[in-house]
């Protein structure tokens, strides 16, 4: 085999996937960069059935030459010949769970080993322990297989090495399906030392000692000289690569330890976000939720498949959601072949997200002062660094959207740890029973605000909104609405106008109401009209001149302008303090 320029081939994926990361496991000797073969080639990304746009679940995964095969549904030996991938050298199939979509093909495929390949070699088959008899008994009535299946039965719930050799291990990785699953984890094994041939050579050693001295051996030249293993061998910068195939699953942290610094992630992703229940019902996960065990296990890149039928128009909005995450995402595909090389994790991710926080020595850390004096430390690095998008620093406390979903779940320790003390519900249908037995069950104090422009709504915040301020000048707060935007910014426009004002804090920074993307302030306006009538009729007076309140309203207005270019030098600065919002 023909060592492969590591270099040009990575700058060749990189254009094709449009990603940035460098390559690292490589093996250096005299300036000569060589790498062995570890690829993963897409045969089927699909889930269900076949469809004019995908197939069901398959994989062909190459390392050193030798070739693996990852679940088989219909269609597999189809998208072999076409691949024109020689599968001469496959010695093991291996089946994650007993769904007809991940082995349907099996057995035409062994059938077809034997009657079109003439294959005589042995072929060992790891199936689920539920499968195993009733596959015998069908391999032995239909098929003609002049060759020898050796069946081994996996047990999905246990983690175990189904295979290993001198270079390389596989073992299976527990899922959480609504049967028995398990995905595989192929690991390279460490190169303690490499061979250093021309050494070799000039000792007049044979090529066939080679694998002895590899091995650690000595050597003894013909008058008795003993050549040091470290004369004909050098210590190797080789890092071993791995890959991880997980699917079908549902949302799982618990295999996290198990990839934490895997290269490259296959995660199913059957469904986008706005399906999550039905996904969890059915045992699968999302693309946010593939993208958020990417991201807390440090996966060098991630790639998405599985997708449900359901999604015609393609696979971007797949990438879309899962980069707002995890930048290093890609889209599986029928005939994509990637090769596994060792990446460094990058939690730079694209638009929805967050840039990462540069060292920033003690301004990582996020100090506001409450009105009695005392210092509030709250780390808000650790709490952007989650991910989560559109969670921006706010008035000495965070905003973002409202974390009751399951796959958000992981969250709420970190939020915890990194100081926030309550939690600031915006939602207008009621308390959210969820989060507030989150907030329970994680020490956190649960505040309900409910915000709209309906009377009922508006004569709500009035009442309640004297313990509002109290809690945003508390700081160390989490405000939180669906999606962190719109209900968020007419909290804290009225915040400002009915208080924070007159207090010589800073009007909010808008990130709902943007004149850029369509939105004017209408509504904010509505609800401070609103809230300047009820003050009125509940107070007897006006709670401040007419003509300072249309003041105080046109400010609010040019925020509608202003917010965007604030934002851009927000994350350019990476600053936050109590009055900025």
């Amino acid at each position: 085999m023909q060592p492969k320029n590591v270099e040009t081939e990575w700058k060749q994926y990189c254009r094709h996937l449009r990603l940035s990361v460098k390559p690292k496991s490589v093996i250096r000797i005299k300036n000569k960069t060589t790498m062995e073969k570890f690829e993963v080639n897409i045969l089927g990304c699909g889930s269900a059935v076949p469809t004019g746009r995908h197939m069901t679940t398959a994989q062909l995964v190459n390392i050193h030459e030798k070739v693996f095969l990852v679940d088989c549904g219909e269609g597999t030996q189809i998208q072999i010949w076409k691949s024109g991938i020689k599968v001469t050298n496959m010695n093991h199939i291996f089946i994650s769970h007993a769904h007809g979509d991940h082995f349907f093909g099996l057995l035409p495929f062994l059938s077809s080993l034997g009657l079109m390949l003439g294959r005589t070699e042995d072929l060992d088959v790891y199936i689920p322990m539920s499968l195993k008899d009733n596959f015998e008994r069908d391999l032995a009535a239909y098929c003609y297989i002049p060759f020898k299946v050796n069946l081994h039965a996996i047990d999905g719930n246990k983690r175990q090495i189904l295979y290993e050799d001198s270079e390389m291990s596989i073992e299976t990785i527990p899922l959480k399906h609504v049967v028995p699953c398990c995905g595989f984890l192929f690991r390279e094994k460490h190169k303690a030392r490499v061979l250093l041939p021309e050494k070799c050579l000039s000792y007049g050693i044979s090529t066939r000692e080679f694998g002895k001295i590899k091995a650690g051996s000595d050597y003894t030249l013909a008058d008795g000289t003993v050549i040091p293993n470290e004369e004909l061998t050098a210590v190797s910068d080789f890092i071993p690569r791995s890959y991880a195939f997980c699917s079908d699953t549902a949302y799982n942290p618990e295999m996290i330890p198990q990839i934490e610094g895997v290269d490259v992630l296959y995660h199913e992703s059957t469904f986008t976000s706005e399906k999550e229940d039905q996904a969890t019902t059915v045992g699968h996960s999302t693309a946010e939720q593939a993208a958020m065990i990417a991201r807390a296990a440090k996966a060098g890149l991630l790639v998405l498949g599985h997708y449900s039928i359901r999604y015609a128009g393609g696979t971007q909005e797949f990438i879309n959601e899962a980069r707002c995450i995890f930048g290093n995402s890609i889209a599986s595909e029928e005939g994509l072949t990637i090769p596994i090389l060792h990446t460094e994790y990058s939690d730079v991710v694209e638009n929805g997200g967050h840039p990462p926080i540069q060292n920033m020595g003690i301004r990582s850390r996020y100090m506001t002062m409450n009105r009695t004096g005392n210092n509030h430390i709250m780390d808000i690095n650790r709490i952007l660094n989650l991910n989560i998008p559109d969670i921006h620093p706010a008035y000495g406390g965070v905003r973002g959207k409202t974390m009751s979903s399951r796959s958000q779940v992981y969250a709420w320790p970190v939020i915890k740890e990194a100081g926030v003390h309550t939690i600031i519900d915006l939602r207008n249908d009621g308390i959210n029973l969820r989060m507030q037995n989150l907030c329970k069950e994680y020490g956190i104090e649960y505040f309900y605000y409910p915000v709209d422009n309906r009377a009922d709504v508006v004569e709500s915040m009035v009442a309640l909104f004297p313990e509002f301020c109290e809690r945003i000048d508390r700081g160390g707060f989490y405000i939180a609405c669906a999606m962190g935007l719109h209900r968020t910014d007419i909290a804290f426009s009225t915040y400002w106008v009915f208080y924070g004002a007159d207090k010589g804090i800073e009007p909010p920074t808008l990130r709902g109401y943007l004149r850029e993307s369509g939105h004017d302030t209408s509504k904010i306006l509505r609800v401070l009209n609103a809230f300047y009538d009820k003050l009125t009729e509940r107070d007897g007076k006006e709670p401040m001149p007419i003509e300072e309140f249309k003041r105080r309203k046109q400010v609010i207005n040019e925020q509608c302008k202003l917010s965007t270019s604030l934002i851009g030098l927000e994350m350019l600065s990476q600053t936050s303090s109590h009055s900025i919002t």
